[in-house]
């Protein structure tokens, strides 16, 4: 065999032996196959595992609506939900089991797709699900590490508007006239001033006596 025969030969077999190499994630120190520790994604540790990951939690609660909003610890919204996005409507979107509904939608896409585990709640609002929000948040599998109220409480702030006054307007009682008339002004005024279920009981019974004595 000539030189240049067993030069070819050569060639061929080290070419085979690093595609099995390949294969089988065998490589040499010079050459990088495959993904290595700088091609794997950075969303993966060494070794396979997801990194657990933290967010936050901004909790909305209007006496019409209860939106929670999921961010990442530098407030980068990822994913949000409100009670029409959970399936109510009108009326229905700012009851008690609209928040849980919301809550429960928003931590299932944050385990899910974020693989988040930790979370740090802020609260603000003071509608029906606010309290309903936070239980949800508890009973889940996501570890709370703070729950922070932002509701804005005033202490000696601005001057509160004056009341408003309005005159009571009284209607005047018609003069007495006819047979009820010593009836109504000497013997019942104090009866008159507490109710007129007294005066009624009175005055149907002397219209019973003058009906008698007209079919008499």
């Amino acid at each position: 065999m000539t030189e240049r025969r067993r030069r070819k030969r050569k060639k061929i077999k080290s070419s085979e032996e690093i595609k099995i190499g390949r294969d089988f994630g065998q490589h040499s120190g010079s050459e990088e196959v495959g993904e290595g520790r700088e091609g794997g994604s950075p969303e993966r540790t060494r070794r396979g595992r997801k990194k657990r990951l933290r967010g936050q939690i901004h909790i909305l609660a209007n006496f019409s609506n209860t939106i929670a909003t999921l961010t990442d610890l530098k407030g980068n919204v990822l994913r949000w939900a409100s009670g029409g996005s959970s399936g109510f409507k009108n009326t229905k979107k700012k009851t008690p089991i609209a928040a849980r509904a919301v809550v429960r939608k928003l931590i299932g896409e944050a385990r899910t797709m974020f693989n988040i585990t930790e979370v740090q709640v802020t609260v603000a609002g003071a509608g029906w699900g606010r309290t309903y929000a936070v239980w949800a948040l508890a009973k889940s599998r996501v570890r709370i590490s703070r729950i922070k109220c932002t509701n804005s409480i005033p202490y000696n702030g601005c001057r509160p508007r004056k009341r408003r006054k309005l005159r009571r307007r009284t209607k005047r009682k018609a003069p007495a006239t006819g047979p009820f008339r010593p009836l109504r002004n000497n013997l019942c005024k104090l009866f008159l001033k507490r109710g007129g279920i007294l005066k009624r009981f009175l005055i149907n019974k002397q219209r019973r006596r003058a009906r008698r004595r007209q079919h008499s």
